[in-house]
């Protein structure tokens, strides 16, 4: 099964490789249809650049998928859906 977990990422100061990040879950589950629709709501607030020093915000899509009996074995992809309509 597939879980799909969608974070949002903030920092008030951004670093090159650095950075002191909060993340905040806006979005774990099974169902696709609701990931998407929380991952594009969530990208319209998302900083336009990157400049070092000043805060930043990002959206990041994750799929977990499951890879045996245990938890520690679970595989963590993130996705890429820039350019795809929710």
């Amino acid at each position: 099964m597939k879980i799909y977990r969608i974070i949002e990422k903030v920092t008030g100061s951004l670093q090159p490789g650095d950075s002191f990040w909060e993340e905040t879950a806006l979005y774990c589950g099974p169902d696709r249809g609701e990931a998407r629709t929380a991952y594009h709501t969530s990208t319209a607030e998302d900083s336009a650049c990157q400049n070092y020093g000043t805060s930043y915000r990002e959206t990041v899509a994750q799929v977990i998928e499951d890879s045996g009996d245990g938890f520690g074995d679970d595989e963590v992809k993130e996705l890429d859906w820039e350019g795809v309509k929710a």
